[in-house]
């Protein structure tokens, strides 16, 4: 009887994880998208960043399509995830050496994604440093914000803390 019990019970066991695996995750729309060809509802992801109040505390999902954006970006209100259309293709790029920064201070920050907002996701996508000179810091990602998330993404960078969180 025993026995009996234990196979039922593995049976029904297998048919939920069978189950379970069918199931797919719902799709969450994007609040924004960026599109560098013009056809989201902005062109920058700065832009889109702007276009969230600072004082948000509801979760803003970013869409980044394909494209290089030759930009730095600051993230200052909280509850915001970029997500981009393809690690390989959505690609942020641009050439910040800190010692650049520090001599030529601006508004946006010492790195290519300047997080100062909490709970911001970065998600399937590239941030490239393209500082080119090997050694020195040269920040691809730069943070103040509690509890940021890196999901699928490429992190590159020549210069020293290429992450600094």
């Amino acid at each position: 009887m025993k026995s009996a019990f234990a196979f039922i019970l593995i049976g029904v066991v297998s048919a939920g994880f069978a189950l379970a695996e069918e199931k797919t995750a719902p799709v969450i729309r994007p609040d924004l998208t960026v599109a560098s060809d013009g056809s989201g509802d902005f062109k920058t992801i700065q832009e889109a960043i702007n276009a969230v109040p600072k004082t948000n505390d509801q979760w803003q999902i970013i869409f980044v399509k394909d494209g290089l954006y030759h930009e730095k970006v600051r993230i200052d209100p909280g509850f915001i995830t970029l997500r981009g259309q393809s690690r390989q293709g959505t690609r942020i790029e641009f050439a910040q050496g800190t010692d650049d920064f520090t001599n030529h201070p601006d508004g946006i920050g010492r790195a290519v994604v300047n997080i100062n907002g909490s709970d911001c996701v970065l998600q399937n996508l590239t941030v490239k440093n393209t500082h080119g000179v090997i050694g020195p810091h040269a920040f691809a990602i730069y943070g103040h914000g509690d509890k940021t998330v890196i999901v699928d993404c490429n992190v590159w960078s020549q210069g020293a803390d290429t992450i600094a969180l």
